[in-house]
């Protein structure tokens, strides 16, 4: 089975966000799995695209800011109109046209076969089959009134994305019970399809805890 990994375009200097990535894509560079794992990036990312494994895979989609920027807005506002457009055509005329809509990222899947998809991020782009995607958290829901997440458009922006990603997941997959719970309430997603696993803890971590000799959460 072939699965696809979006890797947003990310640097150490993101801190947390590249902290997560690097560390799933280690855990992935080693496991030994029948599965192979592709990696789909935009810019260089090479301080990720080092990790080399015997089922790890990285296929770049291009680097140009722009052209990126102007995909999103393509495939986000333009593309669906097309897209209903090609349907009244198909249903009126009975032939048969092909939606403009796949991204550069769903068109990739499709060429290296990847049966399924993961955002290990909430950085999602649309893709047309079987998705995972990983919610860190929902702060715009819970915390409306923040202007961090509310202000100069940032509400919008955020509850668009995630209301078409969330809701369209094969399945949603999150750190916390109260993660699942908000996801659930937020977007009346069945919980059967919300997925707890906890955020991994990153290598550095776990060996600076382990020289003051102490025990692991839950005695692990």
């Amino acid at each position: 089975m072939k699965i696809g990994v979006y890797l947003p375009d990310i640097s150490p200097q993101s801190g947390g966000a590249f902290t997560f990535v690097e560390t799933v894509l280690s855990g992935l560079a080693t496991l030994k799995s029948d599965y192979e794992y592709h990696v789909f990036f935009y810019g260089t990312n090479k301080h990720l695209k080092s990790l080399s494994g015997e089922n790890l895979f990285f296929h770049s989609l291009g680097k140009s800011g722009l052209l990126r920027f102007l995909q999103k807005i393509y495939y986000f506002y333009f593309a669906p109109i097309f897209q209903y457009l090609v349907f009244n055509i198909n249903a009126k005329l009975k032939i048969k046209l092909h939606y403009p809509y796949s991204s550069k990222l769903d068109k990739a899947c499709q060429k290296q076969g990847a049966h399924l998809m993961w955002f290990p991020t909430p950085q999602y782009e649309k893709v047309e089959g079987p998705y995972i995607l990983t919610i860190w958290d929902l702060e715009h829901r819970a915390q409306p009134y923040f202007p961090e997440v509310s202000a100069n458009g940032e509400w919008d922006g955020r509850e668009k994305h995630f209301k078409s990603a969330i809701q369209r997941a094969s399945y949603v997959v999150t750190g916390t019970n109260v993660g699942r719970e908000e996801i659930s309430q937020f977007y009346g997603v069945m919980k059967d399809r919300i997925k707890i696993l906890p955020h991994p803890t990153p290598e550095f971590a776990l060996k600076t805890y382990s020289q003051f000799n102490l025990p692991l959460i839950g005695g692990q």
